[in-house]
């Protein structure tokens, strides 16, 4: 009988937050290049990007919007070791991944006639 209540009440609290609150999932490739000091200019790094998002609507056109999405971006690379005279000696392969968890914090505001535009901004980690 204790199941049967709070699986009532799990449902009546489910369905009254339902129209405040969407969840969904994030998937996608990414691009990206590094830039600094000691950093050679080599060319794009490919990865992926998966994650979980969750909205929560203050309300109709106004909401808050966080992530949590696991980045991975790889680099391939092909360096070539020379002497000091300039001739090739050497080729070497590298692979590097480098691993993020991206936790943005957004506002998302809705407009137009159909509600289809909107503009994000926020912080991240």
């Amino acid at each position: 009988m204790k199941k049967t209540i709070l699986f009532l009440l799990a449902l009546i609290f489910t369905s009254s937050i339902y129209s405040q609150i969407k969840i969904g999932l994030n998937a996608g490739a990414t691009y990206s290049k590094l830039y600094g000091k000691n950093v050679y200019d080599s060319p794009g790094y490919k990865g992926f990007l998966i994650g979980a998002s969750f909205e929560y609507y203050l309300n109709e056109s106004l909401s808050l919007k966080t992530n949590l999405n696991y980045e991975r971006t790889l680099l391939f690379d092909d360096i070539s070791l020379t002497d000091k005279f300039g001739i090739i000696i050497g080729q070497v392969e590298l692979t590097s991944n480098f691993d993020y968890l991206n936790i943005p914090i957004m506002a998302k505001y809705e407009f137009g006639n159909s509600k289809k535009f909107f503009v994000n901004g926020g912080p991240f980690l």
